[in-house]
Formats: structure tokens, sequence, C-alpha cells
């Protein structure tokens, strides 16, 4: 698959690196940067990162549901997306959107297939998702377990 993608999907992006790896060092900026771009490769998901990063169960209203998306950070209790971005960790995260979409088509042999990931100092307990048999830890970065759900395929 080829990712070619307009500024406004490389700010959506960056937004994703910068919310949820601000603070993860760069190799966390990285992870969280391809699983977005592996689930947008998987028919599972939207076929766009915008709509990868903003999917998520919505009311009536077209007002996420609290904690009911695929990146925390986008339904928080207020149930506004965060958008505000500062400093040198969106700057950074704004470069490690680019390279990624750079590479995108190259294999990434550590983050190759990571799909999903979460934080256990912030999750009280492990996710459901995560105890699924089809679910493969495939790596450990500062405080994200990363893992790949081996029942989807590229499309």
């Amino acid at each position: 698959i080829s990712v070619e993608v307009d500024t406004d999907e490389k700010i959506c992006l960056a937004r994703n690196i910068y919310h949820e790896a601000r603070n993860q060092g760069i190799e966390g900026m990285y992870a969280v940067a391809y699983v977005t771009i592996n689930r947008m490769k998987i028919d599972a998901y939207p076929n766009s990162i915008c709509k990868v990063v903003y999917q998520g169960e919505r009311d009536k209203n077209g007002d996420y549901y609290v904690n009911r998306c695929q990146f925390s950070w986008v339904c928080f209790a207020d149930k506004i997306p965060k958008v505000r971005t500062n400093g040198s960790a969106w700057a950074m995260s704004k470069q490690v959107a680019e390279a990624v979409l750079l590479e995108a088509d190259s294999e990434n042999l550590l983050f190759s297939g990571a799909t999903h990931f979460y934080n256990p100092q912030l999750v009280p307990r492990t996710p459901r998702w995560a105890k699924s048999p089809n679910m493969i830890q495939v790596a450990v970065i500062n405080q994200h377990v990363f893992f790949s759900d081996i029942s989807f395929t590229e499309s």
C-alpha cells in the first residue's frame, strides 16, 4: 500500500504522536506513528490517517462518548478532541510524522504489524483487547506496551 497524504493527514498523524507519545522519547513517538499507519493499512480500520485517529463512537449529536475512541486523547470527559500543541515536542512530532510517511512502505522490523498499545501506568487494569489470543506483545517502549493483532492482514 502506498501512503500518500496531504497536509491535513500529516497534521492528524503529528497530533496523534504528540498527544500519545510526546513524553515517550523518539522511539515511542515512532512506535505510535507506526500503529496509526499500520491500522490504516488494515481493512478493519478506516483508510485515512485522520479517520483512524478520530475513530470513535459518537452520540446522535456527533459528540464522542467518553473513553470510546481508538486513541484516548480524542475523547476525554469534555468530549472535545485535544488539538493544542506547542514547543519542541510538537516540532519533533511533526518531524516524526514526516519521516514515517516517507518510509511507510518500507519494512520496519520493530514496529511492523503493531496495531495497539496502552500505558499500564494510566490504565488501572489490562484492557480486554490485550487479553485476546490474537494479540501478541511486540514491544515495550518507555511506558507503552505494543501489540500486534495476528487476526488482521493488510489490505
